[in-house]
């Protein structure tokens, strides 16, 4: 008897399958069958295969092909940058005889698009001091790049306008509220970004509008109160019932971005300071909040946000862009703050071309394992000699 290598067959009797993007990573099931009935291992390999894995199913030499994340059509990572994949699926067997056989089949993914609704950025809190109706933007972006319709619902829509500009967006009160003294109140909102199809993204905005109370300073030694006196006249020395005291204000207005090259080190400026200004020249304290804040300082004193002590920053990563909030605050005036959406993005540091294909652990490196690859399918005719000796540049780089 001969020791025979495994033969590998989709259950579906295809090399080939097309997928639309959906959020999904399961792909196709494989079945696997040995002459010898050896126990078999699983794997895929080929120039796309850093994007997949397989899932052994544990049962009638069954293994699945997944996505390692979920395809996006819009960043395709196939063969010359398309959304078509070709990967080898693997089975080896136990080598009963001492030496593994595998049993090996070509299969082809295709990434189909589906069409996504607009997403809408833009602040979800807005704080306008009595008498400001300067217009909050809202910017949309849509993955099939179409053209943005806008709308507005909501609570309290009516009593707003929106000025549409292309895929961006000006919203602000038809009349600036009138409030009294000590009054404030608030207004909910829902921004709307419709693409051609009808598709429709949603952003909610909470508008906080306040007039504050007359602000009495006194001399050392002296009470506040009435004035003395039987007529009415100047306030004395030392009282003011001036106009408030304004908060800080962004030059960027409500919304901006920002953007670091992955793998930056701790300490790292993300792009420009986020720059205020206040309108009493009152000194500014900046903070940082939001789910990101964890991969992120702002110092106090400029606005200049950096990369955080032990941050990762990995564009191949399932997420590279990060959101957080930068507030502004006058402690010395008015005790107001600012808030200003900074939209974090980090920048692919890429290794050039194929070689980039072979790093399957996302390092931008071309480690042993990885060159050990790229030499096997040089081997199988899968890879050219000018993309190999590539390869083995980067490697001896890394």
């Amino acid at each position: 008897d001969v020791d025979e290598p495994p033969s590998v067959t989709s259950v579906d009797g295809s090399n080939r399958v097309e997928l639309e993007e959906a959020g999904l990573t399961k792909v196709a099931v494989f079945e696997a069958s040995d002459p010898e009935n050896e126990s078999l291992t699983w794997s895929v390999v080929g120039p796309q295969s850093r994007y997949f894995e397989m899932n052994d199913l544990q049962t009638a030499n069954l293994a699945e092909l997944r996505f390692k994340t979920a395809p996006d059509f819009e960043n395709p990572g196939g063969i010359n940058g398309s959304n078509e994949y070709r990967v080898t699926v693997e089975a080896a067997d136990g080598a009963g005889d001492g030496q593994s056989l595998s049993g090996r089949l070509k299969f082809t993914v295709v990434v189909t698009d589906v069409d996504e609704p607009p997403t809408i950025s833009g602040a979800a809190r807005v704080t306008r001091r009595h008498g400001n109706n300067n217009p909050e933007r809202f910017t949309a972006t849509d993955p099939e790049g179409s053209i943005i319709s806008w709308s507005l619902s909501g609570t309290h829509n009516a009593l707003f306008e929106l000025t549409p500009t292309d895929n961006i967006a000006m919203v602000r009160f038809r009349e600036t509220p009138e409030l009294s003294p000590g009054e404030q109140t608030f207004y909910n909102l829902v921004v709307v970004a419709t693409d051609a199809t009808g598709n429709r993204g949603e952003h909610e905005v909470r508008f906080n509008v306040n007039r504050p109370g007359p602000t009495i300073r006194t001399t050392s030694g002296t009470s506040p109160g009435p004035s003395p006196g039987p007529a009415p006249g100047p306030s004395p020395t030392g009282a003011s019932d001036g106009p408030a005291n304004l908060p800080p204000v962004f030059a960027d207005g409500a919304a901006t971005v920002r953007s670091v090259q992955e793998n930056s080190p701790a300490g790292t400026p993300v792009g420009t300071p986020i720059a205020a200004t206040d309108p009493e020249s009152d000194a500014i304290v900046y903070s940082i909040t939001g789910d990101a804040s964890s991969l992120f300082n702002v110092d106090a004193r400029t606005g200049q946000i950096t990369v955080a002590e032990g941050a990762l920053l990995d564009y191949e990563s399932e997420r590279n862009t990060f959101v957080v909030m930068i507030t502004a605050a006058d402690p010395a005036g008015s005790g107001e703050t600012t808030e200003i959406s900074v939209t974090v993005t980090i920048a692919d540091d890429e290794i050039p071309g194929r070689v980039a294909r072979y790093d399957d652990n996302r390092n931008e490196k071309i480690d042993l394992p990885e060159l050990l690859a790229a030499i096997t399918d040089y081997d199988r005719a899968q890879l050219g000699i000018s993309d190999l000796i590539a390869i083995v540049h980067q490697y001896l780089a890394s």
